[in-house]
């Protein structure tokens, strides 16, 4: 730097700053040291090149610099101040951060995994912050991060958009091949001359990325702009894997279990690299902006499912309900439903699923059925009947159609049928489907031997209180071992413990096969009068009666 230029950006500084000993520089500026008097610290004053300020504006420049002034971030170098030389040449002064650059840092070579993701995430921290601020800094590269105190903070924000507002027509940088950026990094529609936004940063933050892990730029074969320039157009850059086998996965992993939703989101809901364990984890312990990222994943197990029903809040929920790919047990199927009590939306979701088992199925209907009824009968006692015969009616219609449909049910009723007709229906089928846990023929063949309609069998064993289905068991005929197994069928999904048990064998053990015959019978007395079609089966306290009295 020539004694002249010092004096003059002495003088423009003032008191406030005293320059010390120039540090280099490189590109578009001039770099030295210098104190700040009155903080006692060290400052640098970053001074625009004197080939390249040409037709400068200072005040565009100022002005753009004190926009990126107002950015406060951990990870971002703050500008201290800015103005211009009385050769109108414009400057800018930042903290002096003691420590390197990442670009002196892969001197030395690949930044080992821990590094790296850390260099990386604090980069994007900065980066995010200041595009929610308006920011776009332009020109990311590893000069500019500057590595301090086991942190990443980046410099020059800003710095590129106020030259480029600054530059007037027919000056340096805007003529052909100096376009404000450096070609390495430079992304193609601001090598175009295109307005940019955030996406240009990111473009050359994933530059970074790779060069931080591969330990060489991925054109580090093209010497010339133009050729830099033409390679970031037309080729794709090798796999890092080639160079860093352990980077892709390490990385995803590390972005998907970061505590930022902004930056695991992606990862947890789209990689095919995170393993089921990974998802696992992730699904049981973090957030729940984590959980619904990873409810919009493409296939989901029905492990990650089971803890995303378990630990998920309504949004999260609802998002795996709907989510075509995703496999559902039997098991969260049943939550599924006990959730939808309270929740129409869910309802909705949930039976509309081309997977739902036709028990879960009747059960939701039944669930759905009984939380309209509850609302329009607290609305209307006075149709209370009318509205509950009305409601069973389009279950039980839905329902048919729904079974009509159903490759189960329609295997089950030909199985049945032949049984019936070779005269070899007997309790043994009931007993045999029940431990098969084969739903669909046991309630057929229940209806068979019970002599009641199909809806009937199905309702009295799905039904949550157990007294119901003790009297269907018994009108078939069945001893009280058959009974047992259809109580703990895991389509009725009853927890019942071992003294429930004892009660429940003697109240079936009491219950005499004529009387249970004669619930149902009364029962579908009043379903085909139309008296009290929506009572199910038998209500419970009738049930009970009917095993307690014989």
């Amino acid at each position: 730097m020539t004694d002249l230029l010092r004096d003059n950006i002495q003088s423009a500084l003032g008191s406030s700053f005293t320059l010390d000993r120039e540090l280099g520089g490189g590109g578009m500026s001039r770099v030295f040291l210098a104190d700040d008097a009155a903080l006692g610290r060290r400052v640098v004053v970053k001074v625009l090149a004197p080939e390249l300020a040409e037709g400068l504006s200072a005040e565009r420049f100022a002005r753009e610099v004190r926009l990126a002034a107002r950015l406060q971030h951990p990870n971002v170098v703050p500008v201290l101040a800015a103005g211009a030389g009385p050769d109108g040449l414009p400057y800018y002064v930042m903290p002096f951060i003691d420590g390197l650059s990442l670009r002196e840092r892969l001197a030395a070579g690949p930044l080992p995994m821990p590094e790296a993701l850390a260099v990386l995430r604090d980069m994007a921290r900065a980066l995010a912050y200041a595009h929610s601020q308006g920011v776009v800094h332009r020109d990311i590269k590893p000069e500019n991060v500057l590595l301090t105190g086991g942190a990443a903070v980046v410099a020059d924000f800003g710095i590129a958009k106020a030259l480029s507002a600054a530059a007037g027509v027919g000056t340096k940088l805007t003529q052909f091949g100096m376009t404000v950026g450096t070609p390495a990094y430079i992304a193609p529609e601001q090598a175009a001359g295109d307005d940019v936004d955030h996406r240009a940063d990111l473009y050359a933050w994933g530059l970074v990325a790779w060069e931080a892990l591969a330990g060489r730029h991925p054109f580090a074969d093209r010497t010339s702009p133009m050729a830099l320039i033409g390679a970031q157009l037309t080729q794709v850059p090798a796999s890092i894997a080639t160079v860093r086998p352990d980077a892709p996965a390490a990385l995803v992993r590390a972005f998907a279990f970061d505590e930022a939703i902004a930056v695991a989101a992606p990862v947890l809901s789209q990689s095919m690299v995170l393993s089921e364990a990974d998802l696992a984890v992730s699904a049981s312990i973090q957030s729940q902006g984590h959980l619904y990222a990873i409810a919009q994943r493409q296939t989901i197990s029905e492990a990650i499912t089971e803890i995303l029903i378990h630990r998920g809040e309504p949004k999260v929920v609802h998002a795996v309900a709907g989510n075509p790919g995703a496999r559902i047990s039997d098991d969260s199927f049943c939550e599924l439903v006990a959730r939808s009590a309270a929740d129409a939306e869910l309802a909705l979701r949930v039976g509309v699923r081309p997977d739902i088992p036709r028990h879960q199925f009747l059960k939701l209907l039944e669930t759905a059925s009984a939380s309209v009824c509850s609302k329009i009968v607290a609305a209307n006692p006075q149709f209370a009947d009318a509205v509950q015969d009305a409601v069973t009616g389009v279950v039980d219609d839905i329902n048919l159609e729904v079974r009509d449909r159903s490759v189960g049910h329609a295997k089950a009723r030909r199985r049945v049928k032949l049984l019936t007709r070779s005269h070899e229906l007997r309790e043994t089928n009931v007993h045999a489907a029940a431990r098969a846990q084969n739903f669909e023929q046991m309630v057929m063949a229940l209806s068979v031997l019970a002599g009641c309609p199909i809806e009937m069998a199905e309702r009295a064993v799905l039904h949550e209180n157990p007294g119901v289905a003790l009297v269907l068991a018994k009108a078939a005929g069945c001893s009280w071992a058959t009974a047992k197994l259809i109580l703990l069928i895991e389509a009725a999904d009853r927890k019942m413990s071992g003294k429930d048990l004892d009660r429940a064998r003697e109240s079936f053990e009491q219950l005499e096969i004529r009387t249970a015959k004669r619930v149902l019978e009364f029962y579908g007395t009043r379903r085909s009068t139309g008296a009290g079609a929506s009572l199910p089966v038998v209500s419970a306290v009738a049930a009970e009666q009917a095993a307690l009295t014989g």
